[in-house]
């Protein structure tokens, strides 16, 4: 972050401090994290850098799960669904997915939650199967989808 607002490009500064709020969301700081995503989405956005904006939403929606706010989640991770479906990006849409479950599961909608849960695992499947190769399976975002033990 330092070298990338040093030089001066304001892309690449933004860029950098997306990585380090989803490190943030990761590693147990999900309450600051989830400021500086909410900023980054619209900035990224305004940008026009979408993957990366939608990315920080859906980063956000985790944030919020972690910071006991499932009903702001919800709303911030069924818009980020919305987007990536109309973008056509499919592994922030099973990510996307993979999360309102989570949200759904500690809201009680168990069916909810199942409906989305399984919707990934298909949508990462496809991936898989596209790809010709089970590396998708191993990157750190989307192995749990497969991993999760509540279905």
């Amino acid at each position: 972050l330092q070298i990338a607002t040093a030089g001066g490009d304001r892309r690449f500064g933004l860029v950098s401090r997306a990585g380090l709020a989803k490190v943030a969301t990761a590693e147990g700081n999900p309450r600051t994290a989830s400021q500086t995503l909410r900023q980054l989405a619209g900035d990224l956005s305004a940008m026009g850098m979408k993957y990366l904006a939608v990315e920080c939403s859906v980063y956000l929606g985790e944030a919020l799960l972690k910071t006991g706010e499932p009903a702001k989640a919800r709303d911030e991770l069924e818009n980020a669904l919305r987007t990536t479906e109309r973008l056509g990006l499919r592994a922030l849409m099973v990510r996307s997915r993979y999360l309102l479950a989570g949200t759904l599961q500690s809201a009680g909608d168990s069916g909810g939650a199942r409906r989305h849960l399984e919707q990934a695992r298909n949508g990462l499947q496809e991936i898989r199967q596209e790809s010709g190769s089970d590396e998708i399976l191993k990157r750190s975002d989307l192995a749990p989808v497969l991993q999760d033990p509540t279905s």
